[in-house]
């Protein structure tokens, strides 16, 4: 059997119009040097949440291993198995993921 591809893929999700980062996909509050931070995702974020957990349930040679959903972007893992059947590329997949998203935020992206 081969072994899995893992790719880390990470893209910027959104961006305003002066360049500025935008803080669209969640907050991280309460970082200090004893306590961890806690990420709070809006509702974009929760959409990108969604769109990452689903992506296994779409493509079956595909898992997502890891993801961290920053403020204005994502970092993914993807690992790609080659089961026999028809290989599906990370672009595919990540194009996939950002059409839906953007049909649910109602927004491009």
């Amino acid at each position: 059997m081969p072994l899995p591809v893992f790719i880390v893929l990470s893209f910027v999700i959104w961006q305003n119009i002066s360049g500025d980062n935008k803080k669209i996909l969640c907050d991280i509050v309460g970082a200090d040097t004893i306590r961890p931070c806690k990420i709070i995702l809006s509702n974009y974020g929760i959409i990108v949440e969604d769109a990452i957990k689903n992506i296994p349930n779409i493509y079956e040679n595909i898992s997502v291993p890891k993801y961290v959903i920053i403020p204005n972007h994502i970092h993914i893992i993807l690992q790609i198995t080659n089961n026999g059947g028809r290989m599906v590329s990370a672009p595919t997949v990540i194009a996939g993921m950002k059409r839906y998203v953007s049909k649910k935020c109602g927004i491009t992206i």
